[in-house]
C-alpha cells in the first residue's frame, strides 16, 4: 500500500511548535499539529514502491503577497470575512468584516478547483468534499477572501464566475485570530492537495499554477480520496421503497433530540407524494396516510380521518419540467435522503427527466385532475393557531384565515425576505416567520419589487397559501416559517 511519507516523517521529527504559523492538519485519519513541512521529497524507506511526498500547502509554496488588514472586498479585491454558511466543496458565503462598500454576502467561488457535487445531485466524494472544507473554514480563525490577481503583491477587483451571482476567489486561513498575510494558508490548494477537487487550472495566478499542478499530480499518484477509487460512503446500491411518512417520524426524533442519527440519512429512497408547492428551487410533497396505510390516528387533525405528511425536494438550480411543479399533481421520485445542515432533511440527486427512462427517474403518476386518492390538502389556521410545538403539518401546504402584520426582518442578498410576525387583529407575535423566497411585487401585474425591510415593515398581510416548514441555523438551532411560493400567496390588506 502507498504510504504518505510527509506524515512518517512528521511524527519521527517530533515537530510540535506553536505559533501563529502553527497548522493543523489531517493525514491517514490522524490530526498533528506541526509547523510548515519541508519543501523536500522526503521518505520513511528506500523501498521503490513508496510514493513521496511534499506538503505544498504549509511548506511556503504559495504564499499571500499583499495585506489584507482594514481591506474591502468590494473595493480591493480583498478582505477578512467570517463564515456566514458553507455550501459544498468549493462554494461558501461570507460576510465581510469591513463594509465600507458593501455589506452584502461574499458568495465565492472557489477559484481554480472543482469538487464533485454534493447538492442538487450528489456525487462519489461530493460528501466527503463539502465535509472537508465545511471543516476548515468552521475551525477557522481568521479567513480572507481574495479576488484573482496576476500578480501576488497587487489588488485586483472582485470578478463573478458564469453564473454571475458567485466571486471567483482564493480562501486563506488560520487557526488564529489576526493572522499576519504571509503566514496564512490556501484552502484552494489544500482541497486539491488532499485530493477532493479537480484542477481546473489557475492561470489568473500564474505564480502559483506550477505548485497547484504538482500538487494535484501527487494527490493523484497517491490514489488520495476521488484519485482512488470508490468513495466509501456513497450510496450505490439500490432505493428503498418507503414513504413521506415513514422519513417524517425519523425527523421529529432529530427535531425532539438533535444529536439523534436519521437511519434514512445517506440513503437512497423511491416514495410517492402530491406537489404542494415549489418555490426557489425546492418541492414540496404531501402524502396522505390512512390508519391502513401507516397513519397514526393520535396525529390525525380535527376532523380528519387520516395523517399528513410533507417533505422538501431539492432539485438543483436547472429548470424542470412544469409536471413535476404543478400543484395536485402526484408523482414518484428517486433520491438520496439527506440531512441538510442549512434546510433540513430533505431529497436531492432526483433525475426530473421530461419522459422518464429508467426506475431511477421521477415520473408523474396521476395529474391533479385524476389525483381523486391524494388530493392535495391545504390546513386553513388562525394566524394564532399555529403551535409550532405540533408536527403533524410539518411541510404541508397552510392558509391563514386572519391577517398578519409584519413587526420587522430581514431582506437576504437575493431579496428574499423573512418577516417577524404579529396577529393583525390582538397584536399577539408569533413564533413563526413569513418566508418570501422570491421577489416580492405588491402588485402582481406590475414591475415594483420590495428590496427594503422597510417596504414591508407595518404592513398587514393575507397569507392564502404557504409551506409550513422549518429552518437550521449554522449553531444548529430550528425556526419555523411559513413558506410562500409566490407574490399572489402573499397579498397586501393595508
Amino acid at each position: 500500500m502507498k504510504k504518505r511519507s510527509l506524515l512518517l516523517a512528521v511524527l519521527s521529527l517530533g515537530l510540535l511548535l506553536t505559533g501563529c504559523g502553527q497548522t493543523t492538519f489531517v493525514l491517514n485519519s490522524e490530526v498533528l499539529s506541526s509547523t510548515a513541512a519541508s519543501s523536500e521529497t522526503v521518505s520513511a524507506d528506500n523501498s521503490s514502491s513508496e510514493v513521496s511526498e511534499i506538503d505544498y500547502v504549509h511548506n511556503g509554496s504559495v504564499l499571500l503577497g499583499i495585506d489584507y488588514t482594514g481591506r474591502d472586498f468590494y473595493k480591493d479585491g480583498i478582505g477578512e470575512v467570517t463564515l456566514k454558511t458553507a455550501i459544498d466543496g468549493d462554494t461558501a458565503h461570507f460576510t465581510p468584516k469591513v463594509t465600507s462598500t458593501s455589506s452584502a454576502a461574499i458568495k465565492a467561488r472557489f477559484y481554480g478547483i472543482d469538487t464533485p457535487e454534493s447538492t442538487g445531485s450528489v456525487e462519489p466524494w461530493g460528501k466527503k468534499a463539502s465535509d472537508f472544507t465545511k471543516e476548515k473554514l468552521k475551525a477557522a480563525k481568521t479567513i480572507v477572501v481574495q479576488a484573482p490577481a496576476t500578480e501576488n503583491t497587487k489588488y485586483a477587483a472582485p470578478e463573478f464566475d458564469s453564473t454571475g451571482s458567485r466571486y471567483v476567489s482564493m480562501i486563506w486561513i488560520s487557526d488564529k485570530e489576526n493572522c499576519p498575510y504571509n503566514e496564512l494558508i490556501c484552502l484552494n490548494l489544500w482541497i486539491v492537495q488532499e485530493g477532493y477537487s479537480m484542477l481546473k487550472g489557475v492561470d489568473q495566478f500564474p505564480m502559483f499554477q506550477k505548485t497547484f499542478e504538482e500538487a494535484n499530480d501527487q494527490a493523484r499518484a497517491l490514489s488520495l480520496h476521488m484519485w482512488g477509487g470508490d468513495d466509501p460512503d456513497y450510496n450505490n446500491g439500490d432505493y428503498t421503497e418507503t414513504s413521506i411518512l415513514d422519513i417524517k417520524k425519523e425527523v421529529e426524533k432529530q427535531i425532539a433530540d438533535p444529536t439523534y442519527a436519521n437511519p434514512y440519512d445517506n440513503r437512497r429512497v423511491r416514495l410517492q407524494g402530491t406537489v404542494a408547492g415549489f418555490a426557489n428551487n425546492i418541492l414540496y410533497l404531501e402524502g396522505r396516510f390512512d390508519a391502513e396505510h401507516g397513519g397514526r390516528s393520535e396525529m390525525f387533525a380535527p376532523g380528519e380521518d387520516a395523517e399528513y405528511a410533507g417533505i422538501n425536494v431539492f432539485t438543483g438550480m436547472n429548470s424542470i419540467p412544469s409536471k413535476f411543479t404543478t400543484k395536485g399533481n402526484y408523482i414518484e421520485i428517486c433520491g438520496l435522503a439527506l440531512d441538510s445542515e442549512n434546510f433540513g432533511f430533505q431529497i436531492t440527486s432526483v433525475s426530473f427527466a421530461r419522459l422518464a427512462t429508467s426506475d431511477s427517474d421521477a415520473r408523474v403518476l396521476f395529474t391533479a385532475a385524476d389525483n381523486d386518492e391524494y388530493p392535495l390538502k391545504t390546513f386553513e389556521f388562525a394566524a394564532s393557531e399555529i403551535d409550532t410545538s405540533d408536527l403533524w403539518y410539518l411541510n404541508c401546504p397552510v392558509s391563514l384565515t386572519s391577517n398578519v402584520k409584519v413587526t420587522g426582518g430581514y431582506i437576504s442578498d437575493d431579496h428574499f425576505a423573512t418577516l417577524y410576525i404579529a396577529d393583525a387583529s390582538t397584536g399577539q407575535r408569533l413564533d413563526y416567520v413569513l418566508y418570501l423566497p422570491f421577489l416580492y411585487k405588491p402588485d402582481t401585474s406590475s414591475s415594483t419589487i420590495w428590496s427594503s425591510i422597510d417596504d414591508f415593515k407595518g404592513k398587514t398581510f393575507r397569507v392564502s397559501s404557504g409551506i409550513y416548514g422549518y429552518h437550521k441555523s449554522a449553531k444548529g438551532n430550528i425556526s419555523f416559517q411559513i413558506i410562500a411560493s409566490s407574490s399572489s400567496d402573499v397579498s397586501v390588506v393595508e
